[in-house]
């Protein structure tokens, strides 16, 4: 079988490109510039590895201090508002709670918690930041924190009436 012209060309290719390679001298590291270094700088680094450190660091002892257990505050609020409600036979309801919705509102924050599960009709069950007392609140009532009173947005506020005069006169008496 005689070879080609096509496997001939190829097969010179080859033998000249490892003529090349295999016949170019060695090239050292001062000739390739700051890629390679040289051999002054090869020896250096190996001393620095595989010799004795040339700087002796004395260890440190650092004082462990207490951890100091922190005490969130709890948040003051004057009261729990239902401001709005989404109420669903089936499926998860929503209510909004001073100003946060029950899904990605921040009601954790002010200590208050929402049982989704337990909203029927309009009454949404809200378990106070005491974790005890648990009010069942209609949108737009306010549950006072400090009186313990349910107060209605549509309702009007009562104003306290002033206390009587201690003294021996009568409060409408004129001299």
């Amino acid at each position: 079988m005689i070879p080609s012209k096509a496997s001939i060309s190829a097969f010179l290719f080859v033998t000249l490109a490892i003529t090349l390679v295999t016949s170019a001298g060695t090239v050292r590291g001062d000739e390739l510039g700051r890629l390679f270094t040289t051999a002054k700088e090869r020896a250096l680094l190996d001393e620095l590895r595989h010799g004795k450190p040339v700087m002796d660091v004395e260890p440190i002892e650092i004082p462990v201090q207490k951890e100091v257990e922190v005490v969130e505050p709890t948040p003051v609020i004057e009261g729990v508002t239902i401001n709005g409600l989404v109420y669903r036979k089936h499926g998860g309801s929503t209510a909004w709670v001073n100003g946060s919705s029950t899904i990605d509102g921040d009601l954790i924050s002010q200590y208050i918690s929402v049982d989704t599960t337990a909203i029927r009709g309009d009454r949404v069950p809200v378990i106070m930041p005491d974790n005890v007392t648990r009010v069942e609140l209609k949108v737009g009532q306010t549950y006072d924190l400090i009186s313990g009173v349910v107060v209605d947005v549509n309702e009007p506020r009562q104003i306290p009436k002033a206390p009587a005069q201690v003294s021996g006169e009568p409060a409408g008496a004129k001299n």
